[in-house]
């Protein structure tokens, strides 16, 4: 079952100073701005000058060496070497910089509990009543699709950012019901994954017949 985490929130509460020196690097601050050699396994050429910078305030950070750059969560995960394009990578990351530094993200928000309203006087029944409607609650899903095209170029096209890719968990599948298909995972009140919506990438396929 997929683990909800609220990205934004949790890029507010991180300290890029703390996470900097989680990553073994050694923080030398002017003002707001540490400055430094890349810190980047993904870094090509010599380190030999100091071309990374890093705005601790703002949570962003740019090497005008290897002309990386993002935000906090996405420094982690070039340090750990992975992906920031990949969805499902980058939510692991986010989770293990939260579990660290903001745990109290991590615990179910307490459910208010309802008010009691005042008691109204029961108005007689209709001569004729029609059956209840079921109650329908989708169950949580058991599953999370899987190699998703996070970076597909619809999305692109769309003005999708990868900031809202990743936080949605958006992604073109390739097989199954949803082939061919951006993949929109719906949640319920508790941000349980209980369901995908699907929208073809090919409006050339959109017909009366096939909507």
């Amino acid at each position: 079952m997929a683990t909800w985490i609220d990205f934004k929130e949790l890029r507010a509460r991180l300290r890029f100073e703390d996470v900097l020196r989680h990553h073994g690097v050694e923080v030398k601050k002017k003002g707001d701005q540490h400055h430094g050699f890349c810190p980047l396994p993904s870094h090509k050429g010599k380190r030999n000058s100091v071309s990374f910078s890093a705005s601790l305030t703002k949570g962003i950070f740019n090497c005008f060496g290897c002309q990386a750059k993002g935000n906090v969560l996405e420094f982690s995960a070039l340090m750990d070497g992975v992906n920031p394009d990949d969805g499902t990578a980058l939510r692991a990351v986010a989770i293990k910089l939260r579990d660290r530094f903001c745990p109290e993200l991590g615990k179910s928000p307490q459910k208010a509990k309802p008010k009691e309203s005042a008691v109204e006087p029961e108005l007689p029944a209709p001569a004729t009543e029609s059956p209840p409607l079921p109650v329908v609650v989708n169950e949580p899903l058991d599953f999370e699709l899987k190699r998703l095209d996070y970076d597909h170029p619809y999305l692109r096209s769309r003005g999708f950012t990868a900031e809202t890719v990743h936080h949605f968990g958006l992604g073109v599948c390739s097989k199954g019901l949803l082939a061919d298909r951006v993949a929109i995972p719906v949640h319920n009140a508790d941000n349980q994954l209980v369901g995908y919506c699907g929208r073809i990438v090919d409006d050339k396929r959109i017909s009366e017949e096939h909507r």
